[in-house]
């Protein structure tokens, strides 16, 4: 473990942002209390724990308490139809009434079991973990290989590091309820269904009094599919229990909304969640993680590990990846190969590639992949098509300008990448997810975020939403789908969206927002129509060096011929983070002085906060060193680019940050889990 002296080199800038004030003044005009200071690290490589001690004292990482009256969640309407249940303190209350991990398995509820509990009493859970591990000691293997054994291994004093693999059998983890999905617009993918329920939990931990308490990058999927008749849409009485059930009642308090829905009335009613409607458990892992101090030419690296599970004799047994083919398998098999070639001179397959809607066959489909950060568009190892298919694969002149979705054989070839699990995970992503989670009340602000999900996502929401709308009205939904990394449907794209190049053909009708110029920045080492919206003068939180991908392997991608574009005005003011200090693409920062409606002030302190802190001077007198800085505003509407996530910030806004310099988006720099 490093020195706490060691520690405070790495923090060589540390942001200071403000936590809500309880006031009813209007939360923007406040002038943030010192109590209220919270202290993040501007760092991919510090431990928790170190951190902590590096702070000292504990009114600069403000804990908040849990709320005395839960209250209803945001958007409540009697009458209103929604899709999603992200609210922390609506899924802690329906974690203690009945429905947590365990009551998936064959165990059953279980209250309040740490992860190491129910590795000893469910035979699922650990034929789930065994694969896991097998799969880490693989990776280690492997990249022990490439490295150097020295150089790989589990935790911060290691330069390569892989995912603890004791997390699963810790005593002071669990899994965590995070969101419950409501998917009854994949009935157009699923025959003879009414889409699917699917609850996502993730992994995370507490120590209690000794005040660490995170949680990690991993998520397990729990996905139920619904049966009904789907076909026509016409006849969707069956299916349309999925609105009703969905549905807000009149009610006065968020325990009655519970009782609610897990009544056989409401969303989670016995008969969407019986054992025999259980299809599959999705998990979702950083397996391993190189921060940027030892991989500067692309501010860091993650591989994530994605793997499907299905309950068969009383065990959870790999299965296929959605859409995910086993690219090395089907290369090696020359009669399989063509044998994807010919599904793609089929108009009726090519129609639903179109839409967003195809699912592949199994016998082309990978059991474990891996996805790759940052910069997942442009790493070829989560290009899987790419790989497999070219454009004279199709049917000449089916994908044209007249399409909706897919405008040339080039695009369907990125349509299918994105249908990929691998390819969808680094999409329009944070860091190999799309949702983490809205943060419990617990958390401590330094590892809080206000948007808890990907651009993707973001918009995803709304999409959803839509199509429940559609059906309580009793209209057709919108069966096709766009592509994840999409800007909105028949709007021009604002900041972070992606747009089309001039002379794009397939993605021509992504263009951006007055104000705004589209630009390349991270693109593979091959031609690309596929550029970013970003202002003419850019402005805090904008991308500044760009440059092209290699496209070696996973463990040899470089950001290579690169260029810095000037920040702001070329005013002094604005300045350029460079990649090599973790920031992906780079990012522009200013001061605090006249920020625009796409920026947001926090305090920055460098060497001289870290010093004073350091030297035991009270944190109050301290924030005399701090400096204030202008970064990328975002909330629930304007999303983070790709490798950014939205993190906690004051007056009800966030402030665009590396996704790896949050501990809870991290494999390393937690507590020993054991």
């Amino acid at each position: 473990m490093k020195s706490f002296k060691s520690v405070s080199l790495f923090l060589s800038s540390i942001v200071l942002i403000f936590t809500a004030c309880t006031s009813s003044k209007d939360k923007s005009s406040e002038t943030p209390q010192v109590s209220e200071v919270v202290v993040y690290p501007e760092s991919d490589d510090v431990a928790y724990d170190d951190y902590l001690k590096l702070l000292g004292n504990p009114k600069s990482f403000h804990r908040r308490t849990v709320a005395q009256a839960p209250a209803l969640p945001k958007g409540y309407e009697a009458g209103k139809v929604f899709s999603v249940i992200t609210d922390p303190t609506i899924l802690q209350l329906i974690e203690r009434k009945g429905i947590n991990f365990p009551s998936h398995l064959e165990v059953g509820y279980i209250p309040d079991i740490t992860a190491g509990d129910l590795l000893d009493r469910s035979k699922e859970y650990a034929s789930m973990v065994e694969v896991l591990n097998t799969d880490l000691n693989d990776l280690m293997k492997e990249e022990q290989t490439k490295r150097g054994a020295k150089s790989v291994g589990v935790g911060i004093r290691y330069s390569n590091r892989i995912f603890d693999q004791n997390w699963f059998r810790s005593k002071m983890a669990s899994y965590q309820l995070i969101g419950i999905m409501n998917r009854l617009d994949r009935v157009s993918m699923i025959p003879n269904s009414c889409g699917e329920l699917r609850f996502v939990y993730r992994l995370g931990y507490d120590q209690g009094k000794k005040g660490i308490q995170s949680r990690l990058p991993l998520t397990v999927l729990v996905k139920y599919q619904i049966p009904g008749k789907s076909k026509p849409i016409s006849e969707w009485n069956l299916c349309k229990r999925m609105v009703t059930h969905w549905t807000y009642p009149q009610v006065s308090n968020a325990d009655e909304l519970v009782d609610w829905m897990i009544s056989e009335q409401g969303p989670l009613a016995s008969q969407f969640t019986r054992p025999n409607l259980l299809h599959s458990l999705e998990v979702n892992l950083q397996a391993f993680r190189i921060p940027s101090t030892m991989r500067p030419e692309l501010g860091g690296h993650g591989s994530y590990l994605l793997r499907v599970f299905k309950p068969i004799d009383g065990v959870l047994k790999p299965a296929p990846l959605e859409n995910t083919p086993d690219v090395k398998r089907i290369l090696e098999t020359p009669e399989l190969h063509a044998k994807l070639k010919a599904l793609m001179k089929d108009p009726k397959i090519l129609g639903r590639i179109e839409q967003g809607i195809w699912i592949m066959p199994e016998e082309f489909l990978a059991t474990r992949a891996y996805s790759f950060s940052p910069m997942g568009l442009s790493r070829q190892d989560n290009r899987l098509f790419t790989q497999l298919l070219t454009a004279e694969d199709f049917v000449p002149g089916y994908f044209n300008a007249n399409r909706r979705f897919v405008r040339s054989p080039e695009a369907a070839i990125i349509r299918l990448n994105d249908l990929s699990c691998v390819g969808c995970h680094q999409g329009r992503a944070t860091a190999g997810f799309h949702f983490v989670g809205v943060d419990r009340e617990e958390t401590h602000a330094f590892n809080s975020l206000i948007f808890p999900g990907s651009g993707h996502f973001q918009l995803e929401l709304k999409r959803r939403q839509t199509y429940l709308e559609r059906v309580q009205k009793n209209l057709v939904p919108d069966p096709g789908r766009d592509f994840s990394f999409a800007p909105p449907e028949k709007e021009k794209s604002g900041m972070n969206h992606f747009c089309g190049l001039s002379g794009s053909v397939a993605f021509a009708r992504w263009q951006c927002e007055e104000g705004f110029q589209c630009v390349q920045t991270d693109r593979p080492s091959a031609p690309t129509e596929l550029g970013r919206c970003l202002p003419k003068k850019l402005t805090a939180g904008a991308p500044c060096v760009v440059g092209d991908v290699s496209q070696a392997a996973n463990n040899k991608d470089a950001l290579m011929n690169t260029k810095q574009l000037a920040c702001g005005d070329g005013k002094k003011h604005y300045r350029c983070s460079e990649v090599k200090g973790g920031f992906p693409s780079g990012m522009c920062g200013t001061n605090c002085s006249g920020l625009n409606p796409l920026e947001v002030c926090a305090h920055v302190a460098g060497a001289n906060f870290t010093n004073c802190v350091g030297t035991g001077k009270p944190f109050e007198q301290c924030l005399d060193d701090s400096v204030k800085s202008g970064r990328g505003l975002c909330n629930d509407d304007y999303s983070c680019r790709n490798d950014y996530i939205c993190a906690k910030t004051y007056g009800g806004n966030g402030n665009c940050t590396p996704s790896y310099f949050m501990f809870q988006l991290r494999l390393d720099g937690h507590p020993n889990p054991l």
